[in-house]
């Protein structure tokens, strides 16, 4: 369906498809606003929205049929007019909801048994009696349900995030205090790497946001730093803000990614280097998992990399999410 928009979201032109898809008649509708004749909030916000976020594509279920999913776009058209366009999404938005609730339900189904499999090998590893020549195929068992077991937690929290199941009540986080213990965690699976891990940020700036999501989706960038970066690398880690926003910054002296591989490092499973993931215990979901994250905060990750040289990635957050809370003020708070 394709629709001319005036100044004011006046309906200068439509075509066949408006009536099926929006209920749109032309030329009967002609000069009328069309959010007077489609009443959706959804809709509503995105037509009012900054060209940035109208670049994004909005999905919403037809004003004529609810069973018809559309996918809208709006684009500027001459001088002051806009081309709205709906095109009919619903084949592709039901196969993903197919696979979601695949995934979902086949990582419920195994976490059980792998969790009762994992005791029974602890148990065997833990026992006085175990024939010695057994305790090496245990550790590589155990090994191996450690591996099922975190792919397993990472599938189950991106399916969470893309159904929106997961309690997203808004939290003050005080991200400082996050990434302060994420830096210890990180400093610990260092170990013997030694790595310089550095952190800086502002005390004062808090997020409104999920503080749970928060943490898993900084943990991943910061371990992940951890995990590529040869030994006695650098790693310098900064939360701060500037006009456009709030930011964390992590940067490495690391691997570093090919240009080629760089767009896809989001999509779900991929690697560059499979023997190398698996060898470092990556499941191939950490980066899907904090673009989902960064989705549901009105965020963006951002990742530059040069290979041999180490990589750069950056989670921005919007200016309507901070919130500025002096030290001396959340002690107050807190006592």
């Amino acid at each position: 369906a394709v629709i001319v928009l005036g100044r004011v979201g006046e309906i200068e032109w439509a075509n066949q498809k408006a009536a099926e898809y929006m209920g749109i008649n032309w030329p009967q509708d002609g000069g009328l606003r069309i959010l007077n004749l489609v009443r959706d909030p959804k809709l509503i916000k995105y037509l009012n929205a900054d060209k940035e976020t109208q670049k994004k594509a909005l999905q919403l279920n037809s004003p004529v049929s609810m069973e018809t999913r559309l996918e809208i776009r709006i684009t500027s058209y001459g001088k002051t007019q806009k081309l709205f366009v709906a095109r009919d999404v619903t084949s592709i938005s039901r196969i993903n909801q197919m696979r979601k609730d695949f995934i979902a339900n086949a990582s419920h189904e195994l976490k059980t048994p792998l969790t009762v499999i994992s005791g029974y090998l602890e148990g065997f590893a833990d026992d006085e009696d175990c024939p010695e020549k057994w305790l090496s195929y245990i550790r590589q068992m155990r090994l191996q349900a450690n591996r099922m077991q975190n792919l397993i937690e990472d599938l189950l929290e991106l399916s969470s995030l893309e159904a929106g199941t997961e309690n997203n009540a808004a939290d003050i986080v005080s991200v400082t205090d996050l990434l302060s213990s994420i830096v210890t965690e990180a400093r610990s699976l260092s170990g013997f790497l030694e790595h310089d891990i550095q952190l800086e940020a502002e005390p004062s700036l808090y997020i409104n946001g999920n503080q749970r999501q928060l943490y898993s989706a900084f943990s991943n960038l910061v371990f992940n730093a951890v995990q590529y970066t040869p030994e006695k690398g650098r790693i310098r880690i900064k939360w701060y803000e500037d006009k456009h926003g709030a930011h964390l910054s992590v940067i490495d002296n690391g691997l570093g990614v090919a240009p080629e591989h760089i767009h896809r490092l989001t999509e779900r499973f991929y690697r560059i280097d499979k023997g190398r993931s698996r060898e470092k215990g990556g499941t191939g979901l950490g980066l899907a998992i904090v673009k989902h994250i960064m989705v549901k905060h009105e965020g963006e990750l951002h990742i530059e990399s040069e290979l041999g040289k180490g990589s750069h990635f950056r989670c921005d957050l919007p200016k309507q999410r901070i919130v500025h809370i002096e030290t001396g003020l959340k002690k107050s708070l807190t006592a």
